[in-house]
């Protein structure tokens, strides 16, 4: 894990950590714990990731952050950026002119422990991976939430993500995708 900052949100102090490669079995423990407390949530708002082709990709420009608070994982981020065939599926449903293709990543995923949420983590992890893809020069950021996931896309509206289709994804689940020119 690359230390990257500390945050203040809420009068709480948190610290910022990209993870690497290596650090996959920490973040499959972590991701499944996260999963297991949200069981009130429907089984459509969440999913497991295939990690080893997560490994695989936060070896390029994807990137995987992960927030602490002391000495405990609160929080997750994730961006794909469009690397391999299977990933670029989402692609159809963006409504992105052709020429921009190349410049779009996929804000895939970000999870905050139930005891952590309202502080405002899931704006300042879109703030914290948009300034990523400022950084690579990427030019959109692509979004998909289930459309009964209220609090995600009121978060996702009020950071000045708009609505571009209603499609369904690969395991045939309704979702609602949203974009912003970053």
């Amino acid at each position: 894990m690359k230390y990257i900052t500390k945050i203040k949100l809420k009068n709480k102090q948190f610290s910022v950590y990209r993870l690497e490669s290596t650090d996959m079995n920490f973040f499959k423990q972590f991701h499944k714990q996260l999963l297991d407390c949200l069981q009130g949530i429907e089984k459509e708002f969440t999913g497991e990731y295939n990690y080893v082709l997560l490994k695989k990709d936060i070896q390029g420009k994807s990137i995987l952050h992960v927030v602490y608070y002391k000495e405990k994982p609160i929080a997750y981020s994730l961006v794909y950026t469009p690397n391999r065939k299977n990933i670029t599926s989402w692609l159809n449903n963006c409504k992105i002119e052709k020429k921009d293709k190349t410049k779009i990543a996929e804000l895939a995923g970000a999870g905050v422990v139930p005891e952590f949420r309202g502080y405002g983590m899931q704006s300042y992890l879109l703030k914290l991976r948009e300034k990523y893809l400022k950084k690579i020069k990427f030019k959109w950021g692509v979004v998909s939430v289930h459309p009964k996931n209220i609090y995600s896309l009121i978060n996702l509206v009020k950071n000045d993500y708009s609505i571009i289709s209603l499609s369904k994804n690969k395991h045939n689940e309704d979702r609602l995708y949203l974009k912003k020119r970053i």
